[in-house]
């Protein structure tokens, strides 16, 4: 089984010849039209307000590019545990 860094350097190196963070031009209103669809806005069980997006790892630039924009937050793998009917 691949650890996480694995995946990630090999997703990253299969992505480094088309995609660059320059390439996306994220505007306000392509955001705001990704966080309808993708996005969620939660709070914690302390009371802090969560802004969540998730993607596919092969959208990890993007994500990036996503916090660039924002100029915070950070990207990091959601591991979900398969059903036995998803198999």
């Amino acid at each position: 089984m691949l650890n996480f860094e694995v995946l990630k350097q090999r997703v990253m190196k299969a992505q480094e010849d088309r995609l660059n963070l320059v390439n996306f031009k994220i505007t306000p209103e392509w955001f705001a039209g990704f966080v309808e669809a993708e996005g969620g806005f939660y709070t914690s069980p302390n009371g802090q307000p969560i802004f969540n997006l998730t993607q596919h790892m092969s959208d990890w630039t993007l994500m990036e590019a996503i916090c660039l924009f924002l100029g915070c937050g950070k990207v990091a793998p959601s591991i979900r545990k398969l059903k036995t009917d998803d198999l």
